[in-house]
């Protein structure tokens, strides 16, 4: 039986019977077991442990994400919709935060918007299960760190958190990334 954390797949369906999601989330179970069997990440500060908002009303998808993120050493927090994470942002500070696009009530353009005004040093990764060139547009043209597509592999997410960590390097330390005259 997999366990990870003291949680199981039987566990899982107890917990969550009539999800639609379960397969996927026995799928990233394995993905979770497997991440973290020796994957790190080289996360935004290095040597310390990075906060990440979770925002998805998914709480099985937002619970594996979360447990895939503890294993490789960040801190995570979870909320089920944009109220919930802007209630978070007003008291706590994060690093990143991974949000899902379609939620009941407000979207994850809606938090993206909110983040970018009233918090721009912290990044922001969408995730939606819709690949359409417009949405990736827009998310990039409104200031998203990244893009992910449902159902994604953990070695996606971890690349493209990868991928926003040597940005944002760049960015703030643009000497270290010229190459040296010939």
């Amino acid at each position: 039986m997999l366990q990870i954390s003291g949680i199981d797949a039987a566990a899982l369906d107890r917990q969550f019977p009539l999800r639609p999601s379960l397969k996927l989330a026995r799928i990233l179970l394995t993905g979770v077991k497997h991440a973290a069997l020796g994957i790190g990440l080289d996360h935004f500060e290095e040597g310390s442990v990075s906060t990440i908002l979770i925002v998805d009303d998914d709480v099985c998808l937002s619970f594996l994400l979360s447990e895939y993120l503890s294993t490789i050493g960040h801190r995570c927090i979870r909320v089920e919709n944009v109220a919930g994470a802007r209630a978070h942002l007003r008291t706590h500070q994060v690093d990143l935060v991974i949000s899902d696009v379609n939620m009941p009530g407000e979207s994850g353009f809606d938090l993206l918007r909110h983040v970018s005004s009233c918090y721009p040093q912290i990044s922001l990764l969408l995730m939606s299960a819709m690949d359409d060139a417009e949405s990736r547009r827009r998310a990039a043209q409104m200031g998203a760190r990244g893009y992910l597509v449902k159902p994604f592999k953990f070695g996606n997410l971890r690349a493209q958190l990868t991928a926003m960590a040597e940005q944002s390097h760049h960015q703030r330390f643009p000497e270290q990334s010229q190459s040296p005259a010939v």
